[in-house]
C-alpha cells in the first residue's frame, strides 16, 4: 500500500516468481478495480468517491469538485449526471417520507393524529431533499460507477469527451 491511501496502485499477486506479493499495475493510468456493489455504495453514502473512497469532492453544500483529488476521476462522467442525482434524491424522498408516516401510524395506533402526522410529512418532506442533496449527488456517481465502469480515459489533466 502507498502512504497516499490509494491501495489499487498495487495488485496482489499471490506466486509471483520473485516471491514478493504485489505487483505494479499493468499501465500507469489503469482503473481501480470495482469495490464492490455495497462499498461503492457506501462510498457514495459517505460523500467519497466511488472509484477510490477518497475524501474531499464536496466542497461545500450540493457542490462537488470537478475532479477526485486522490484519483482523478472526474465526477461530471456524462450530461445528464444532475438528472440521475435528482432521481436519486426523489426516490430516497418519497420512500423515507413513506416510512416516517407508516411509523406514525404504528405509534398513534388506534387514535390517529392527523395533524401532527401531517406536520411531520410537511417537514420531512421539505428538510429530507434539501439535507440529501449533496449526498444524492455522491451516491448517483456511485451508481454510475456501478453501471459504467471507469475508463482509463477518464482519469487525468485532460477531460475526456462527454459520453451519454
Amino acid at each position: 500500500m502507498l502512504g497516499d491511501g490509494r491501495r489499487w496502485l498495487t495488485e496482489r499477486v499471490p506466486n509471483s516468481p520473485d516471491g514478493s506479493t504485489t505487483a505494479p499495475p499493468s499501465t500507469p493510468n489503469a482503473p481501480p478495480p470495482a469495490a464492490g456493489i455495497a462499498r461503492t455504495l457506501a462510498r457514495g453514502l459517505a460523500k467519497r468517491c466511488g472509484a477510490c473512497g477518497g475524501k474531499g469532492i464536496v466542497t461545500g453544500w450540493g457542490t462537488l469538485t470537478d475532479r477526485c483529488p486522490t484519483c482523478g476521476l472526474w465526477l461530471e462522467r456524462s450530461n445528464g449526471m444532475s438528472m440521475g442525482s435528482l432521481g436519486m434524491n426523489t426516490i430516497a424522498s418519497f420512500s423515507s417520507l413513506f416510512a416516517v408516516e407508516v411509523l406514525g401510524l404504528i405509534v398513534t395506533w388506534p387514535d390517529f393524529e392527523v395533524g401532527l402526522l401531517l406536520l411531520v410529512a410537511v417537514l420531512w418532506g421539505v428538510l429530507f431533499p434539501t439535507l440529501f442533496h449533496t449526498r444524492a449527488k455522491t451516491l448517483w456517481l456511485a451508481v454510475d460507477l456501478l453501471l459504467r465502469p471507469m475508463e482509463p480515459d477518464e482519469r487525468g489533466d485532460v477531460r475526456p469527451p462527454m459520453r451519454g
